[in-house]
């Protein structure tokens, strides 16, 4: 379908909280073995997203999970031998989604040093490109962002930057508002930074298969109107 319809490719999660746990740990590095094949099948790019959510359970740490499985990935199942993982700039990408985010895992210590290992690793074959999923308001550290300056220097040393907007807007107003007052600044402290800024888009939202008393159609995706307007 990825291919028939023209999506170029995919982020293949691994949430904290599975790779805390055995048996969900091994469940995903199956998942990831078949969306290899399917990417190489069809040629598809194909990254992996790391979601910090859960990471310190079972007594683990954010900073070793991390870490730990990339070098499970790179050595045992040898995912960058795949010529559909994606690169850019020369070296394979890693997404980070969640720190930053106050209900997430991650001091900015912690994060600090998690992008010491992907950026500045003494073996070169563990670096990648970091892509960091983060809070919307992360320049301005409100709402679900955490609000400690010590952060910021977080979000600058990050090589691309992807603030997380999924439900910021219904309207072509409201979206065209998000722009105006948000998104032209991120990109210009991201070029301040050094960084690539890569927006998220989407196709509208609803929480209800999940919470039957939230709305059926939360945001509603206006027959793909929503989506092109951003």
């Amino acid at each position: 379908w990825m291919s028939e319809y023209g999506i170029d490719g995919v982020f293949v999660q691994r949430f904290g909280s599975q790779l805390a746990y055995p048996i969900t740990r091994d469940f995903q590095n199956e998942l990831t073995t078949k969306i290899r094949s399917a990417s190489e099948t069809y040629g598809r790019a194909w990254a992996v997203m790391y979601d910090v959510s859960g990471a310190n359970e079972n007594g683990n740490n954010v900073v070793a999970l991390l870490e730990r499985d990339w070098k499970y990935l790179v050595d045992t199942q040898k995912i960058l031998e795949s010529p559909q993982y994606l690169h850019h700039n020369g070296l394979p990408v890693i997404a980070i989604w969640g720190l930053g985010f106050a209900d997430r895992p991650g001091t900015p210590d912690e994060a600090m040093r998690i992008l010491d290992f992907f950026q500045n690793n003494p073996d070169p074959k563990y670096r990648a490109i970091v892509l960091g999923g983060v809070p919307i308001f992360w320049r301005e550290r409100q709402g679900v962002a955490h609000t400690a300056p010590a952060w910021d220097d977080y979000y600058c040393a990050l090589d691309i930057i992807s603030p997380w907007t999924v439900g910021v807007a219904v309207s072509d107003a409201e979206v065209d508002n998000y722009y105006r007052n948000t998104v032209i600044a991120d990109m210009t402290r991201a070029r301040e930074c050094g960084a690539e800024f890569m927006p998220v888009v989407y196709p509208g939202t609803a929480f209800h298969n999940t919470d039957p008393s939230l709305p059926f159609n939360g945001q509603p995706r206006r027959g793909g109107r929503l989506y092109w307007r951003q």
